[in-house]
């Protein structure tokens, strides 16, 4: 599987580079998926046994090819699926989530969201609260991390959110985060009504409640 991995990486830089010269990312992202495939499927289909795995590492090469050709900001997906006007596959938003929750929230807001001032509040609030983590800083009489200011508040407001796109947001980032209470995460959201959000609360146990992400 390792070896599966390292070959992509080494297929994928020079025809990201090529990439580059595409007009349509989109384009560029399904061209690179294929030549990538064409020694990483092999490999794949050698190495991973069981469907569900190889299901997953399409997918991660999809994400991967996704950021190598079409930017880190996942402005290739967001094209894509404005235009076929529906929501990535879930494994795909799992995914895209896990990899960046800030960058995957404001492509699921763009999506969905068409008031403008909701929209920005929304980024503005991840903006407050981290991309990747939760944005910590130390408190100077206990000498330990805590959250920034403001950035408690604006989490308690993404958990309770009305759009399971924000809540997976906020339980990503917070899971995400070494020093932030896992267990309150948990409680929060284990019964949330969307099926994705407790997936992701659910894995986050079997894990042992350990950081999430790549």
């Amino acid at each position: 599987m390792l070896l599966a991995y390292l070959c992509f990486v080494l297929l994928a830089v020079p025809f990201g580079a090529l990439g580059t010269f595409t007009p349509d990312r989109t384009v560029s992202v399904l061209v690179g998926v294929v030549l990538v495939g064409m020694v990483y499927a092999p490999l794949l289909s050698f190495y991973v046994k069981t469907p569900e795995s190889r299901r997953r590492g399409w997918l991660i090469t999809l994400v991967l090819c996704g950021l190598v050709y079409g930017g880190t900001d996942f402005s290739v997906f967001r094209e894509y699926f404005r235009k076929k006007g529906q929501d990535p596959p879930i494994k795909l938003i799992k995914l895209l989530y896990q990899f960046s929750p800030g960058t995957a929230l404001e492509l699921m807001v763009d999506l969905h969201e068409t008031d403008e001032t909701l929209k920005e509040q929304t980024k503005q609030r991840r903006d407050l609260i981290g991309t990747e983590e939760v944005r910590f800083v130390m408190d100077q009489n206990t000498r330990k991390r805590i959250p920034a200011v403001g950035v408690t508040d604006a989490l308690n407001e993404c958990f309770e959110s009305p759009h399971w796109w924000v809540r997976l947001y906020a339980a990503e980032v917070a899971l995400q985060t070494m020093d932030f209470d896992k267990p309150s995460v948990v409680e929060r959201l284990k019964d949330d009504p969307e099926p994705i959000v407790r997936e992701v609360i659910q894995e986050a146990v079997q894990l042992g409640l350990g950081p999430r992400g790549w």
